[in-house]
C-alpha cells in the first residue's frame, strides 16, 4: 500500500464510522507468495530488486515463454495486472499489450498470460485492485543465457551464409542436406519401383487364389474317391414293420421320461406324401395332386418331365423304394423320441464325432432334434427354418459329439425341455461315424 494514500483511506474510514454508525466493511488486499515459470520454482523476494545483470542471477527463477502460474490468496479480486520494467527500458506491460489473467482458476492460484512482446529483464508485477494494490519482483528469462561471442560482428546475410556452405559441400563433408534420416535417394522407391511391385504383388495374389481352388478342387475329388460310410442305423427306409408292434418300423423303439403323460405314434407314408418325390414318368399321371402340400400315395405331385422334384431328381429304377416314418409326440413328458440300440464297437477321440442326415418336414410342433442319449438336443431344426426350405421339407445335416459306447440309444424326436406337441416326417435318415478312432461290428 502507498504511503501517500493512507491519509485519505484513512479519513474516509473515519467519516464512514461516524455517518453510518459501524466500521465499514475491510477489503483485504490480493497477497503473492510465489511466483513460478518454466524454470525452477522459488519464493517471492519481499522488499529488495532482483538483481539486473543475468550473470548475476544465473539462478533466476522465472524462465518463462507464455505465462507466469501466480500462487496467493484474494486473487479473485484483481481487476488489472501490470508488469513495470526495472532494467532501464522503464517499459510497462498492461492488458492492452496482452497481460491478462487466463480464464479459470481460484482466489489461490491463477495463470497469468504474456505479452507476446515481452523481454527478458527484471519486473515489479503488481496486481491492482479499487483499493490497493501486491506486488512482487520477478526476473523474465526466456530461455537459458548462452556463452558470450567473441566479437559483435552482425549475423550474416543469406546469400553470404550460402556462400560459406557452399565452401565445404560435398562428399564426407558433414552436411547432408541431401538425405533423409541419413539415406540417400537411390535407397528409396521411385512411383515406377511402386509400380512394378503392385504388379507383382497382384500376380502373387493371383496365384495364391489359383492354388487356393486347386486345393478346394482335390479336396472335392478326395471326398468322391472315398468309399461310403455305413449307416450305423438298420431299417431307415422304414420297410419293415415290428412283430412285436406292427406300427412301429422294426429295429426302432419309443423312449420317454418325465411328465405324467405320453402318446407316441410312428407310422410310415409313401415317398408321395405330402410331395416329398414325385413320379417318374414323361407325362403326368391321371389323379395327380394340384400341390405337394395334397399329394399322397393314390394322388401324387407331378414334377414335371422325368423330374422327381428338388429332393431326389431321379428315383426308381431297380426297384429301389422307401417309406416316410410319420412321427407324432403328444403329452408333457421331458424327454421323448425313438431310438435305436446300434450294435457298432465304438472308441473315438476329441475329432470323432456322429453325423447325422435326414430330410425333415414338421408339420406342427417347435422343433426336431437329434442325439445321443434321451435328449434329442444335439442337432436341432426349427418349424421356422423347415417352412423356408422348398415345399417345407428341409435337410438338417451336421455332427455332434458322442462317447465311446455300444448298444446305447441314439435317435430323434421332441428336444428335452419342449411340451408342445410335435408331428413331423422324416425320410432317409442317415447316421455314421466321422474320424473313428477304432470301430468294429
Amino acid at each position: 500500500m502507498s504511503v501517500e494514500k493512507i491519509p485519505l483511506m484513512f479519513y474516509g474510514l473515519v467519516l464512514a464510522y461516524f455517518m453510518t454508525g459501524c466500521p465499514p466493511p475491510v477489503e483485504e488486499l490480493p497477497e503473492i507468495t510465489q511466483v513460478d515459470g518454466d524454470g525452477i520454482q522459488a519464493g517471492i523476494v519481499s522488499n529488495q530488486d532482483l538483481p539486473i545483470n543475468p550473470e548475476d542471477r544465473k539462478d533466476a527463477t522465472h524462465r518463462i515463454r507464455t505465462a507466469l502460474i501466480i500462487s496467493g490468496k484474494n486473487l479473485d479480486k484483481v481487476e488489472k495486472c501490470e508488469l513495470r520494467g526495472k532494467d532501464g527500458a522503464n517499459r510497462v506491460f498492461t492488458e492492452k499489450d496482452g497481460l491478462m489473467f487466463e480464464q479459470g482458476g481460484t482466489a489461490l492460484e491463477k495463470k497469468l498470460l504474456l505479452p507476446k512482446t515481452i523481454f527478458a529483464g527484471a519486473f515489479t508485477l503488481a496486481l491492482l485492485t479499487s483499493f490497493g494494490e501486491a506486488t512482487a519482483q520477478v526476473y523474465v528469462l526466456q530461455g537459458e543465457k548462452g556463452e558470450k561471442g567473441d566479437s559483435a560482428e552482425p549475423s550474416p546475410s543469406d546469400q553470404e551464409l550460402l556462400a560459406k556452405i557452399s565452401n565445404v559441400d560435398g562428399a564426407d563433408s558433414g552436411l547432408d542436406a541431401d538425405t533423409l534420416d541419413g539415406l540417400e535417394a537411390v535407397t528409396f522407391a521411385s512411383a515406377a519401383d511402386t509400380s512394378d511391385m503392385e504388379a507383382e504383388l497382384t500376380a502373387r495374389l493371383d496365384s495364391i487364389e489359383a492354388s487356393l481352388d486347386t486345393l478346394q478342387s482335390m479336396t472335392s475329388d478326395l471326398k468322391v474317391s472315398l468309399p461310403t460310410t455305413g449307416n450305423i442305423w438298420q431299417n431307415t427306409r422304414f420297410l419293415r414293420t415290428s412283430s412285436a408292434d406292427p406300427a412301429l418300423p422294426e429295429g426302432w423303439s419309443f423312449y420317454s421320461s418325465g411328465g405324467s403323460s405320453v402318446t407316441i405314434e410312428a407310422v410310415t407314408e409313401s415317398p408321395f406324401y405330402k410331395g416329398f418325390i414325385g413320379p417318374y414318368s414323361e407325362t403326368k399321371p391321371p389323379g395327380s395332386s394340384s400341390s405337394p402340400e395334397a399329394a399322397s400315395a393314390t394322388s401324387p405331385y407331378w414334377y414335371g418331365v422325368w423330374n422327381c422334384g428338388p429332393r431326389i431328381s431321379r428315383w426308381g429304377w431297380g426297384g429301389m423304394s422307401f417309406n416316410l416314418l410319420h412321427l407324432t409326440i403328444s403329452g408333457d413328458a421331458t424327454y421323448t423320441l425313438v431310438y435305436q440300440d446300434h450294435s457298432d464297437l465304438l472308441v473315438g477321440n476329441h475329432a470323432g464325432r456322429y453325423h447325422f442326415r435326414a430330410y425333415v418336414k414338421i408339420l406342427r410342433g417347435e422343433a426336431f432334434g437329434v442325439s445321443q442319449g434321451a435328449g434329442a438336443s444335439s442337432l436341432i431344426v426349427t418349424k421356422q427354418e423347415c417352412d423356408a426350405a422348398p415345399e417345407g421339407w428341409c435337410l438338417l445335416d451336421g455332427s455332434f459329439h458322442g462317447s465311446n459306447t455300444a448298444a446305447v440309444m441314439i435317435g430323434f424326436g421332441r428336444p428335452g425341455g419342449v411340451v408342445t406337441d410335435l408331428e413331423v416326417l422324416v425320410a432317409l435318415p442317415y447316421l455314421y461315424v466321422e474320424n473313428p478312432l477304432w470301430r468294429d461290428k
